[in-house]
């Protein structure tokens, strides 16, 4: 192998670590914006128009990068306003 071609390989190398580095770090802010957005009682169907997730990918991100569930412990089949608000993640 010659080196100008283990020079090249190197550098892919480098920028696919630096690439995923980078989408790892937009998974981590998004999960943290949802986390936080449904902790002030956003609506999840309002967040997930706004990321252009569907509701089940905003639910899912909903427990932040700690894993803490911002949203009352509730899953799509559970969104029954009235158990979101007496949780306190809804504010009326």
């Amino acid at each position: 192998m010659s080196a100008e071609d283990l020079n090249r390989l190197k550098v892919a190398a480098a920028d696919r670590e630096a690439a995923e580095f980078e989408l790892d770090h937009a998974v981590l802010t998004l999960q943290e914006a949802v986390a936080t957005a449904l902790r002030h009682g956003e609506d999840p169907e309002v967040i997930a128009d706004v990321t252009e997730l569907s509701a089940s990918e905003v639910l899912e991100l909903r427990g932040g990068p700690e894993g803490e569930d911002a949203t009352g412990n509730y899953s799509l089949s559970d969104l029954d306003p009235d158990r979101i608000q007496s949780s306190g993640t809804l504010h009326t």
